[in-house]
């Protein structure tokens, strides 16, 4: 930049929308012929007083550094999501969780069994090898991608091409599906209970089947294998082959645990479910949070550059006479009548569709883009209420009057 411009207003310049949507605008991508034709020669440029893009760029800076600091304590929290989780089950696995229950109904310290986990079960089971497809008919079979996170999955389901199977291939309420082979190791031990079936299913080759004896609550066995402490012992024994990772019923059943009576298995469960929830809840608000950072820093550059942070001081030299300096001494400069604003309106067949100020909002700015895509930054700009913006985008998808492409720009689609 010439001396009557300021490196950073000119570095974050390029960083806003402002810049970067008129660049998508050419057609032949960004390069310096683009740069110097088409975008330098035909795009206005913001120029304001010297001393006002510095207060610009003070001001940019100090925002960004409240929200980098609000984005590192909510990288904090998701960071430090395993390692909480880690040492919630550790305390529910320990007795130190349902200390204070056992004192309360009188129970015992010393009720807790150490045993190995097969001596819990009546039966480890591997899955069929049977052919699937997603265009049979037959028995729906559980795989790998179905076993969530402690829940099944009932989503991509494949068919068995046969209609039947052993009455002992069929899974039943509180089996526990735990998948032993897979390329990623973190995906080598991952269980989930079944529960709620609508129909029967059978299970894949990949995945093994526990079924728990009578005083064992499969719930608290799922919870353990998800334990640092059971996940230690599994990979301490499994094996891994040409970047395969595999554990089998052997290793499985020769897990240790320590288990309490069916009334503690069951309070144990129950407190854990709340706790985990609580640490999924907070885990989910941050990533939100950073995800509305990023935004936020978008629609504060848009600000900056129309001129709507604040910054101004109207005793300071004009940006007319600044631009006389930039082309070089007294060269005439005229300053650009200002065009009346058009006024958008919506089309009645779609304003009857509408159903409050946001969404009304959204379409008058996609109108007066039309017909070129909006990005998102600049729909979070009109206002300060996020959550009523993607509210009213969403809405507006579902009713058909915009569409989203694979970039996440949004565009009219009548």
């Amino acid at each position: 930049p010439v001396e009557t411009l300021y490196k950073s207003y000119v570095s974050y310049y390029f960083q806003g929308d402002m810049y970067r949507n008129r660049m998508r605008q050419l057609a032949s991508g960004v390069n310096i012929n683009n740069i110097r034709n088409e975008y330098i020669t035909d795009t206005p440029f913001p120029m304001p007083p010297l001393e006002e893009q510095k207060r610009i760029v003070s001001h940019i800076e100090l925002l960004f550094a409240k929200l980098d600091e609000a984005k590192d304590k909510a990288q904090e929290v998701i960071d430090s999501f395993e390692t909480r989780k880690a040492a919630i089950l550790h305390k529910a696995f320990s007795g130190e969780l349902t200390a204070k229950w056992r004192e309360k109904n009188d129970i015992p310290t010393n009720s807790w069994e150490k045993t190995k986990l097969g001596y819990l079960l009546r039966e480890i089971k591997y899955g069929s090898s049977e052919k699937s497809d997603y265009s049979y008919t037959g028995i729906p079979i559980l795989r790998i991608p179905n076993i969530g996170d402690m829940e099944l999955i009932f989503d991509d389901l494949k068919f068995l091409c046969q209609n039947d199977c052993l009455p002992n291939e069929y899974l039943e309420e509180d089996d526990i599906l735990i998948i032993r082979s897979n390329g990623s190791k973190d995906l080598v031990g991952k269980c989930a209970i079944v529960k709620d079936l609508d129909q029967k299913y059978t299970y894949a080759s990949f995945l093994i089947r526990l079924r728990v004896l009578d005083g064992v609550y499969s719930p608290y066995i799922v919870w353990y294998l998800n334990s640092e402490s059971a996940r230690k012992q599994l990979f301490g024994k499994a094996k891994s082959s040409a970047g395969i990772h595999n554990i089998n019923s052997k290793e499985i059943a020769d897990i240790d645990i320590k288990i309490p009576r069916i009334p503690e298995q069951e309070k144990i469960v129950e407190t854990l479910s709340a706790l985990m929830e609580k640490e999924k809840q907070a885990k989910e608000i941050a990533e939100a949070v950073i995800e509305q950072i990023d935004t936020m820093k978008k629609a504060i550059l848009a600000r900056a550059f129309r001129g709507e942070l604040g910054t101004n001081d109207p005793s300071e030299e004009s940006a007319v006479e600044l631009l006389k300096k930039v082309l070089g001494g007294d060269a005439a400069v005229q300053t650009p009548a200002k065009k009346p604003t058009k006024r958008i309106l919506i089309p009645s067949d779609i304003k009857e569709l509408l159903s409050n100020i946001r969404e009304e909002e959204i379409i008058k700015l996609l109108l007066k883009s039309a017909p070129h895509p909006v990005s998102i930054q600049e729909i979070m700009s009109l206002s300060s209420k996020k959550f009523e913006l993607m509210d009213a985008l969403r809405s507006l998808e579902k009713k058909q009057l915009i569409t989203k492409n694979e970039s996440g720009d949004y565009s009219l689609t009548r």
